[in-house]
């Protein structure tokens, strides 16, 4: 094996896992300078003092040329526990954060970096608050983390960032109005947010990022921004991205974001119609408010506004929201929530009946299944034009 062509050798470790490439550097000379790029192409770690120390010294090592993604994966979010606890065992948390916070200060020097992606914990700990401090040691981290990627220099190399759970505690809307972070996502191609709200009722800070927050956020990297993922723990409402325009964007993924009259997310879609080619929509809900007889626009109006919209969609994706996740149902599905006066979720409904129709269980269900039809006719486009290539 180590006599092929070092192009074949390649070729044959880009089919061998992380374990594998490391053993077969040991094999030859030969071997060793064709699987050495592979094999440390990728960085990742979890927040225990062992795993961040292996990871400083790869960073300080002349392997650190070959690093294309720095991934860090909290210790419970990558090897599960009895209980949620967000803290590494025997308290090794204070030390692994400093860890963590050095290596990102040194991503600037990583010429080869094109990923970071970032997976905090889903569970905060509470308990570990104190009357002086009220975030969690996950909290803390998630804080340091941002601020010690807001004071990088511009990393020119760098095309995606991925952040998964990040905490509402954190103070999103900061995100967007600290110079440095909104520089440090100039030039992303493929950006993934996803969001934890810190309680299940309305959350001030939470709601204050997407509606005002994520769209200057975002305009940093709209010209060269081809994915973008927003997910959301909680329903949110009033997105604000009808001004965002990404001219070369391609795949768009959205969950638990609420769609309204028209403007928001419909609105942000069909602008990029010339240019989106896969749409995943999850748990997503049309917003109704309280007192209110029926929507603005029905799901079957923005199904029918899709379908005819989006031309060039090649791959769909609905998912919706469900009392019950194994049943197929429709008449599990939830498609509205009502919301109050105070902009808190009130109720969440399969479908709505129009005024003055009787029964209204009849009329619920007509609707229901005319929506459920729309979503398929819908879905049909989409397998047709993918098969066909138009």
């Amino acid at each position: 094996m180590p006599s092929l062509p070092f192009e074949l050798l390649q070729l044959i470790a880009e089919h061998v896992d992380s374990t594998g490439l490391i053993s077969l550097r040991s094999a030859s000379r030969n071997l060793c300078t064709a699987v050495t790029p592979l094999a440390f192409r990728t960085l990742e770690f979890t927040n225990t003092v062992k795993s961040t120390n292996a990871m400083l010294m790869l960073l300080g090592s002349n392997l650190h040329v070959h690093i294309r993604e720095f991934v860090y994966v909290q210790w419970y979010e990558k090897w599960g526990s009895v209980s949620p606890s967000p803290l590494p065992p025997h308290g090794e948390d204070q030390q692994a954060c400093q860890n963590i916070v050095l290596a990102i200060s040194q991503l600037g020097f990583l010429p080869m970096l094109h990923t970071v992606s970032l997976t905090f914990s889903r569970y905060c700990d509470k308990e570990t608050a104190t009357a002086v401090v009220t975030t969690s040691p996950e909290e803390q981290l998630q804080h340091k983390i941002f601020h010690t990627f807001a004071a990088l220099p511009n990393i020119p190399t760098l095309r995606s960032f991925i952040a998964h759970n990040i905490s509402s505690a954190l103070g999103l809307t900061w995100m967007s109005s600290d110079p440095g972070f909104v520089a440090f996502m100039q030039g992303l191609t493929h950006v993934h947010l996803s969001t934890m709200a810190e309680s299940p009722v309305i959350d001030n800070a939470y709601v204050a990022f997407y509606t005002g927050g994520l769209g200057p956020l975002l305009r940093a990297s709209a010209d060269t921004l081809t994915s973008l993922t927003l997910h959301s723990s909680q329903d949110v409402l009033g997105i604000a991205l009808e001004e965002l325009r990404c001219p070369s964007l391609a795949h768009v993924s959205l969950e638990r974001i609420l769609f309204d009259s028209g403007a928001g997310p419909e609105a942000f879609l069909l602008a990029h119609a010339s240019t989106l080619e896969s749409l995943r929509l999850s748990r997503c809900m049309m917003m109704v408010f309280y007192g209110h007889d029926q929507p603005e626009r029905r799901w079957e109006d923005v199904y029918h506004a899709l379908r005819r919209g989006l031309r060039r969609l090649r791959q769909l994706e609905v998912v919706e929201a469900s009392y019950d996740t194994s049943s197929p149902s429709d008449e599990s599905k939830l498609r509205y929530a009502v919301i109050d006066s105070l902009w808190y979720v009130w109720a969440r409904l399969d479908a709505l009946a129009f005024p003055g129709e009787a029964p209204e269980s009849v009329a619920r269900d007509e609707w229901g299944a005319r929506e459920a039809r729309a979503l398929e006719e819908f879905r049909e486009a989409v397998r047709v034009r993918s098969i066909d290539g138009a």
